[in-house]
């Protein structure tokens, strides 16, 4: 494994959204109308953001929900739902009725919760349904210069 240099900065990455990306999201958006029209009237479709407003994954579901909105024929709403690392918000997506109404935008904090808190109010693996991966942003470790470790190991 590549040493890492504390003292290199990384160059900022703005997020694209990637052709492989949008082409999932385009897929998920033409499976959801099945969803939304056993919805009765003109209910909007809940998007619930277990990160808080202004995070990475916000940016991206907010400059996709007009598109989705648009696929669907319906109003798209995005709840964030901050706290607990991800899990207040999908502990409401757990809990939200099951007639399509509701999806959510979890983050990689979804499958590191389980190692790290000892009671989580849902099963991360049964409770939700994944449907497709619209982005991925990296992890970065980085420690002081004081620190003798050269690798991760």
């Amino acid at each position: 494994m590549p040493s890492i240099s504390p003292t290199r900065a990384l160059p900022a990455q703005p997020f694209s959204l990637t052709r492989r990306a949008a082409l999932l999201f385009g897929a998920a958006a033409l499976a959801a109308p099945g969803l939304v029209r056993a919805q009765p009237g003109d209910k909007p479709l809940r998007v619930i953001l277990p990160l808080s407003a202004g995070s990475g994954a916000d940016g991206a579901i907010r400059a996709m929900s007009n598109s989705l909105s648009k696929a669907l024929g319906h109003p798209v709403v995005i709840e964030n739902l901050p706290g607990a690392g991800g899990m207040t918000g999908t502990t409401q997506l757990v809990r939200a009725a099951k007639d399509g109404s509701v999806i959510g935008v979890v983050s990689n904090n979804h499958v590191v919760n389980p190692s790290v808190y000892k009671n989580i109010p849902f099963d991360s693996l049964h409770d939700i349904t994944p449907i497709t991966v619209i982005g991925a942003t990296p992890f970065v470790l980085v420690a002081h210069p004081s620190v003798e470790a050269k690798n991760v190991k």
